[in-house]
């Protein structure tokens, strides 16, 4: 596994020398990675008591946190006490400007009952809703899938737009905690409507120094810090590597993986 990832460092290190001397513009027909920068504040839905949810729902917080979910997922289920507790804590810390949303993928046939008893059997008492066409397409934006791969947890701030979208379910509640807040201290702190991930100096594009960037702090020459290391976690893994040096670097490149 060392190995492997010495010759991935160094063949990423060549890759770099070599894209610092292709023009800028080739990073600027990259648009935003898997639905971040997205708005879903035309969404119309309904929550599981029927009643009509809209993109007004997002102008009530800082950030809503959209978890995807379905009753045949386990990974989705395994991670739901994690976000009663998320959920928990946010309630009972007004402060903290933050609300979770869980959102049904599989509202069809039998599975809705289903899912209804999951919820109320295990006190998973904040907004469920069903899925919308507006929170499918930043789904699906993940990639070639026969439907979409579940969970899927997307930080969308109070005008709708979505500034973080990840895949996967958390290792556990410090994991889900440090991913929540972090986005939630990022966009208090923030200026405009959306981050670019990928975009580690700021720019407004992707481009062969933001990898740079990345890269020289997986080698530890220059640590990023802040909103950096968000738009540097290209996986949405909670870690900073050289395999998201490679990925914003394909992106500025306009390659496939």
């Amino acid at each position: 596994m060392k190995t492997t990832k010495m010759i991935l460092s160094a063949l990423l290190c060549v890759m770099l020398l070599a894209a610092l001397t292709i023009p800028a513009g080739a990073a600027d027909i990259v648009g935003p990675k898997d639905g971040v920068g997205m708005n879903l504040s035309g969404m119309h839905t309904t929550s599981f008591q029927n009643e009509q949810v809209d993109g007004s729902l997002f102008q009530t917080h800082t950030i809503t946190v959209l978890n995807i979910w379905a009753t045949w997922c386990g990974p989705c289920l395994g991670e739901m006490p994690d976000f009663r507790t998320l959920n928990e804590y946010y309630g009972s810390t007004p402060a903290a400007d933050v609300q979770i949303v869980g959102v049904l993928y599989d509202d069809y046939g039998d599975n809705f009952p289903e899912a209804v008893q999951i919820v109320e059997e295990n006190g998973y008492d904040w907004l469920q809703i069903k899925m919308c066409s507006e929170i499918y397409a930043v789904a699906d934006s993940l990639g070639e899938y026969i439907g979409i791969p579940v969970p899927q947890t997307m930080i969308v701030d109070s005008t709708g737009t979505v500034r973080a979208h990840k895949q996967g379910r958390f290792w556990d509640y410090d994991d889900l905690y440090t991913y929540v807040n972090g986005w939630y201290e990022t966009v208090l702190a923030g200026s405009g409507p959306s981050v670019l991930i990928g975009d580690v100096n700021g720019n407004g594009s992707i481009d062969s120094q933001d990898a740079l960037s990345v890269l020289r702090h997986v080698l530890g020459t220059a640590l990023l810090e802040g909103a950096a290391l968000s738009a540097a976690d290209m996986n949405g893994d909670g870690h900073i590597a050289a395999d998201d040096a490679l990925t914003i670097l394909r992106a500025a490149l306009n390659i496939g993986a």
